[in-house]
């Protein structure tokens, strides 16, 4: 197992690749429940490989934050590449991030939002890091659910620090395929749970 600081070099160097900056931690006042924290470099990939993200593919980052997963993502080839962030500092960040990213595959949109009220008609690939308490987690989940009657596919949804999966669990229309617990392997100190679409 790798120490802290090793995790923290491998972390710079990745954002020197990528020419971003995407590390630290930021406070949400007006939301108490998120989670505003995200994966390494080294563990953000291993969940997008596990999601098995193909070219057809809509990601959506819900609490995107600086950008870390959107320019990880970013790096696959996809349709497009989605954060919804409703702090507006941390939008501004993500954006020059995903300006100045080296070896884009991907477009990248980053909008400033509540998640309640975004366009999910055709995300098809979701990750989530504790964005949010549960009644947002329900409001989002029904939001997306509507989106399956007007166009019908598969979603997938990789929830890390899962602190709402009850809400996911009872929403009728996810099923959960598969769970991480935390893993120091991958400098993960929370859990990874992976749901998809009935």
């Amino acid at each position: 197992m790798l120490d802290r600081y090793t995790w923290k070099l491998r972390n710079a160097l990745a954002e020197a690749r990528l020419n971003v900056q995407t590390a630290g931690v930021y406070l949400d006042p007006s939301n108490p429940d998120s989670c505003c924290s995200t994966l390494s470099y080294h563990s953000t990939r291993a969940v997008l490989q596990f999601l098995d993200l193909k070219p057809e593919d809509v990601f959506v980052d819900i609490g995107c934050g600086k950008g870390r997963v959107l320019c990880c993502a970013a790096q696959l080839p996809m349709r497009a590449v989605i954060g919804i962030e409703m702090n507006p500092e941390v939008v501004r960040a993500a954006r020059v991030n995903a300006a100045r990213m080296r070896g884009r595959k991907a477009p990248i949109s980053v909008f400033e939002g509540d998640a309640r009220a975004a366009d999910y008609r055709d995300a098809t690939a979701i990750y989530l890091f504790n964005p949010f308490g549960a009644d947002v987690m329900g409001a989002v989940l029904e939001r997306l659910e509507c989106t399956l009657a007007e166009n019908p596919r598969t979603v997938r949804l990789a929830y890390t620090y899962p602190r709402q999966d009850r809400v996911l669990a009872h929403s009728g229309w996810l099923e959960q395929y598969a769970e991480w617990p935390a893993r120091p392997d991958l400098g993960m100190t929370h859990g990874t749970q992976f749901w998809r679409s009935r």
